[in-house]
């Protein structure tokens, strides 16, 4: 298949680049000067690290107060939330996290942590399958994890373990000091990826590994909602698992990245010393079905608490924001129907309205 050209986005200012955390419309950067916090690439705050910030694992997690979620990070020795005002808030605690976890994972209300205990001789997983209660399970010489919806996945130094969280079954495979993630994590789809300094392997129907097909060694792998992406010799590519056994590999003509972290939209972040671009396939169009079915429900019932910057703390203003926090919507809207709060009325046609464009929007 022949190149195709991604779109290139820059944020607004330039720093030496970490970590990103996209939560719904609000991007977090954390780099070891500063955070930075945008919305739909305009900057919103930056707060100056003091000494310089050590972040080495970052995602965004279901909020204990049960609004939204919340982008976390492990900063040296603490686990911190990153406030929309690009301020840390010490938050270990409220996760059941005794200190900063060597590395940390979360989808849906599924989240992972690698701890260490007796002075980094015993490594523990701790892991939640409903972001409330919390179970340890030992794990000696795990180096990775991470999280999809009712499962995880543990990389070792000579293999890589997938856990159901449900009937605690494992599934083990032979592939020795890899990284692990999901793709399409938030779905009961979610693929197991496994990857090496050498080769990229991908979960199919199956639940065999098989490896993708790549020009030169990975140097960089994210995985963006369904999309894979990974950072292969002098290019960016993008995989499309879904509904696929074999993914095929389309190559890009984005430079190779010094960075590179996925995003729930299906994009990710590339960067560099200077500069992070966001990259994309896709083309920004509007979504007809989602301002003609959702956007009068919103003006109507959910505006006063949901527009940027309002009380709420979380933008639900545009089909992207709609779009990435769909699940979380679905769950507290049709399931469990604690939104909107007391004292608002949503209307049997309005909800209909809104489950008939999350149906719509899953497929």
């Amino acid at each position: 298949m022949a190149p195709r050209h991604v779109e290139a986005i820059p944020l607004a200012t330039a720093q030496p680049r970490g970590l990103v955390v996209e939560v719904g419309d609000t991007t977090y950067v954390l780099g070891s000067a500063a955070v930075e916090v945008y919305r739909n690439g305009t900057l919103l705050a930056r707060g100056e690290c003091t000494t310089p910030c050590a972040f080495t694992a970052a995602t965004a997690i279901a909020a204990p107060t049960g609004d939204g979620r919340w982008a976390v990070a492990v900063d040296g020795h603490r686990v911190v939330h990153v406030t929309q005002s690009a301020e840390l808030e010490d938050v270990g605690a409220r996760f059941g996290l005794a200190g900063a976890p060597l590395a940390l994972a979360a989808a849906g209300h599924t989240f992972a942590a690698i701890e260490e205990r007796s002075g980094g001789r015993e490594r523990l997983i701790a892991v939640s399958a409903d972001g409330v209660h919390l179970a340890r399970v030992p794990a000696s010489g795990a180096r990775d994890v991470a999280a999809a919806r009712g499962r995880i996945a543990v990389a070792y130094a000579d293999r890589v373990e997938s856990w159901d969280l449900a009937t605690m079954q494992t599934t083990s495979y032979p592939v020795a000091n890899a990284h692990v993630g999901f793709v399409d994590a938030e779905r009961d789809s979610a693929r197991l990826v496994a990857w090496t300094d050498a080769a990229v392997d991908l979960e199919g129907a199956d639940r065999a590994l098989r490896p993708v097909a790549l020009p030169a060694p990975p140097a960089r792998v994210a995985i963006a909602g369904a999309r894979l992406w990974i950072a292969a010799g002098a290019h960016v590519l993008y995989v499309e698992p879904a509904g696929a056994t074999a993914a095929t590999a389309i190559a890009t003509d984005a430079p190779a990245p010094a960075s590179l972290t996925g995003s729930p939209t299906g994009a990710a972040w590339a960067g560099d010393a200077k500069a992070l671009v966001r990259l994309s396939p896709d083309h920004v169009t509007d979504d007809p079905t989602w301002q003609t079915q959702v956007q009068p429900v919103f003006a109507r019932v959910c505006a006063h608490c949901h527009l940027p910057g309002g009380e709420a703390g979380i933008d639900l203003s545009t089909p992207a924001t709609w779009h990435a926090e769909r699940d979380e919507l679905r769950r507290r809207v049709l399931v469990t129907a604690t939104m909107p709060p007391a004292g608002t009325t949503l209307s049997d046609p309005d909800r209909h309205a809104i489950e008939s464009w999350l149906d719509a929007a899953a497929k």
